[in-house]
This record gives structure tokens, C-alpha cells and sequence, in this order.
């Protein structure tokens, strides 16, 4: 379920158990407590529900998304000279590429790779 959904149904929830609210008042000033406080109980408890629901609806709304940099590493049988470049579509493993620079025979993509990142240098931690 998408966060738009989950924040509209519990908005419903929550209007339904307001007006579910209004009519246990309505049977309580009548003076039939019983029914009042039925639907008082289930009023409170679509109120929780809707406050579940909206609440799982904005923590699914930011998952973070990971971007990371593909790279394609071309290499030469004869020669053994092997060169990276970025990944583009259409790349697959034994794809034959443009010729060697060095030795002029045909060239094959032999590896396709996520680029690791570099770590972020933490701050040094002062002694006390």
C-alpha cells in the first residue's frame, strides 16, 4: 500500500470514528448508556487505528534510495590490457567492444561492477 493510501485511509478511519464519537453522545444524553459506551469503546478504537496506520504511512514515505556508479571493465585476450569506463545500456559480460590501442585485435567486456564509495573520514575523538 502506498504512503498516499495509507495516509487517506486512515484519514477515513478517523472521520468514521468521529462521527461514531458524536453518536455514542447522542445515545448517552438519550439515556441508553450501554449502546453510548459500546460505541464510545469502538470509536476509540478506530481512532487508534487510523493513528497506526497514518503514522506507517510517513516512515514509508522516506526510505532512503541508494545511487551507486556501475562501471564496465573492458579488456583485450592477446594483449591483456584491461580499461574501465562507465556502464551504459545495453552492456553485458562477453559484449564485444572497439579494438585495443595497443595490439588492434577486438576487445570483450569481461567485468561489469558497482564502484565502491569511499568511506567518509570520521572526526578524530578527543581524550579527556
Amino acid at each position: 500500500m502506498s504512503a498516499r493510501a495509507r495516509v487517506l485511509t486512515g484519514l477515513i478511519l478517523l472521520g468514521i470514528s468521529i462521527a461514531l464519537f458524536s453518536v455514542a453522545m447522542l445515545r448517552a444524553l438519550v439515556g441508553d448508556w450501554d449502546m453510548g459506551i459500546y460505541l464510545t469503546v469502538i470509536s476509540f478504537m478506530l481512532m487508534l487505528a487510523s493513528a497506526f496506520i497514518a503514522a506507517t504511512a510517513t516512515s514509508a514515505a522516506f526510505v532512503p534510495i541508494r545511487v551507486f556508479k556501475v562501471r564496465t571493465e573492458i579488456t583485450c585476450p592477446s594483449c591483456g590490457l584491461k580499461e574501465t569506463r562507465p556502464f551504459e545500456k545495453g552492456d553485458y559480460i562477453f559484449k564485444p567492444a572497439e579494438e585495443c590501442p595497443r595490439c588492434g585485435k577486438e576487445r570483450y567486456i569481461s567485468s561489469i561492477f558497482r564502484e565502491e564509495e569511499a568511506e567518509k573520514p570520521k572526526a578524530p575523538q578527543e581524550e579527556l
